[in-house]
């Protein structure tokens, strides 16, 4: 059997990477990344995506970061604004859409291969399936998306911080929207989390985001009331529904050496 299973989730495919032994998830990926023009590599912040997406320039990749659009989208989204009421929702859609849409635009004005690094996939296709004057390229676009459990989240994020590159709170919101609850059962699960043992990540590295214990064990709660998740027992998860993706890297527990050389096996 081969070792990628597809199995269809709304109109994409989503890649069943793992199996279960002795209650433990094995992540078992290898080889197939085609020769594509355009990678998407989705992953929350502070997963480890800018790292990958250096990695690729040797490849002959070049590298377009979410980051470095932001502020142009978002100067943009209000340049444009008319003196109306303007729902939050679609505010978020117009900047979406605008950051998508720029981001494409410098992608397909590349002449070679093009890894576009940022935090949602679904407007960056969007905008490739608008901006396209080629219908054949949408099938030169391959999704990776990588995924980190939240020990190493937390550790991804305080490093930055100390290096002067904080990430908020947010990460853990980007993760319980990518995220939900499923059963052991399910093939498509993907990792084991706890919300007791996720209390304990927050007070051994973040105090300092909150004013009181309260205040953190509230955030706690949400972020796993999102994922469907009301109590401290174990729970496995899986990637919610919408989402494409062709290659799913885990990068739990793995050394850059590690990924780097799971990587250069399927490019």
């Amino acid at each position: 059997m081969d070792t990628f299973v597809k199995y269809p989730i709304n109109k994409f495919n989503y890649l069943k990477l793992c199996k279960i032994t002795n209650n433990q998830i094995l992540h078992n990926q290898s080889g197939g990344l085609p020769k594509k023009r355009f990678i998407i590599l989705d992953g929350i912040s502070s997963s480890g995506k800018t790292t990958i997406c250096n990695h690729f320039s040797k490849f002959g990749y070049k590298c377009i970061m979410g980051d470095d659009y932001t502020k142009k989208a978002f100067a943009a989204l209000q340049r444009n604004l008319k003196n109306k009421y303007l729902p939050e929702k679609k505010k978020k859609a117009k900047f979406e859409k605008i950051l998508g849409d720029m981001m494409v635009e410098d992608a397909i004005s590349v002449k070679g291969k093009v890894i576009i690094d940022d935090i949602d996939q679904k407007y960056l296709i969007k905008s490739f399936d608008l901006t396209s004057v080629d219908k054949k390229m949408k099938n030169e676009i391959y999704v990776i998306i990588i995924y980190a459990n939240f020990s190493d989240l937390a550790r991804n994020m305080e490093s930055r911080r100390r290096e002067g590159q904080p990430r908020g709170m947010f990460v853990f919101n980007q993760f319980s929207k990518k995220y939900t609850k499923t059963n052991n059962s399910d093939s498509n699960k993907i990792d084991i989390i706890n919300r007791k043992k996720f209390k304990e990540i927050l007070l051994s590295n973040f105090k300092y985001a909150f004013e009181n214990k309260s205040n953190l064990i509230k955030f706690s709660t949400d972020i796993f009331a999102e994922m469907d998740i009301h109590d401290d027992e174990d729970h496995y998860i899986k990637l919610r529904d919408g989402f494409k993706v062709d290659y799913f890297l885990d990068t739990t527990g793995k050394s850059k050496d590690e990924i780097f050389e799971e990587l250069d096996k399927v490019v």
